[in-house]
């Protein structure tokens, strides 16, 4: 299985931005989980507005949140929020998501994440 991985969304004007990462199921012969590293997410528009970014331990608007921030921008504004070395895992045999969770009327949201597969048991940032 591979070990390394990237997802990107840019949400339609209006939309929330949301990306998975697939959990392959011959990755649970390999004990292994999806682990996020790093993560990138971007808020901008005319709208003044908040929305709330979230990581997900399953399915886009259903799994449970394991990860949470709110972005927030003034009329015309933009908002950024980059976080690296991060050790954020799913459980075993769930896809992970990142996205934002409602959108923002005229508003663009971008997220772009990366990570990879890890045994399951690895240790904290190993």
């Amino acid at each position: 299985m591979p070990g390394f991985w990237q997802i990107s969304n840019r949400g339609l004007s209006g939309s929330a931005a949301t990306a998975t990462q697939a959990f392959a199921p011959a990755a649970t012969v390999g004990g292994q989980q999806v682990r996020l590293r790093s993560l990138e997410a971007t808020l901008s528009g005319a709208s003044a507005g908040t929305d709330q970014l979230v990581v997900r331990d399953g399915a886009s608007g259903v799994g449970a949140v394991i990860f949470t921030a709110d972005l927030s921008i003034p009329a015309n504004g933009f908002a950024s929020m980059q976080l690296s070395n991060l050790d954020i895992r799913a459980t075993a045999g769930n896809n992970l998501t990142v996205e934002f969770v409602s959108g923002v009327a005229s508003d663009r949201e971008n997220v772009n994440a990366q990570g990879d597969f890890v045994i399951i048991g690895t240790r904290q940032g190993g």
